[in-house]
């Protein structure tokens, strides 16, 4: 009985709130398309795969950064004069036989074999 009467009162106050109707805009083809592109995390991600993809092919044709490197040393805490040792050094590394061209070769291939570089849904990226 009590049950009965709980469920009359549900469906009471269903029926007095108002039923607000939803608005609709009719969207194009282009704008629904746009919108279900720019919502696809598949897509995002990607399309982020492609670009880190990219980045690495220019990394790949960097040139090493020379190395600087400057120390001293001192034996005064020791209370021992004349043991001050200072130096400096410059390193580069110098690639032969074409290591640059073959890392970029490399990573070219690598670019290309990536599946998300060739097309993503019939829409190439």
């Amino acid at each position: 009985m009590l049950g009965t009467l709980l469920v009359s009162v549900f469906f009471l106050v269903l029926c007095y709130v108002p039923a607000h109707a939803q608005q609709t805009t009719a969207l194009s083809l282009e704008e629904f398309v746009r919108r279900t592109l720019q919502m696809d995390r598949n897509l995002a991600a990607a399309q982020q795969r492609v670009s880190e993809a990219r980045e690495l092919l220019r990394h790949a044709g960097t040139r090493p950064a020379p190395i600087l490197d400057i120390s001293a040393s001192s034996a005064r805490p020791f209370r021992t004069r004349g043991e001050d040792e200072y130096s400096a050094s410059f390193l580069y590394q110098m690639e032969t036989a074409g290591k640059r061209g073959k890392r970029l070769e490399v990573a070219e291939k690598e670019t290309l074999r990536s599946p998300s570089t060739r097309s993503f849904g019939g829409r190439s990226l």
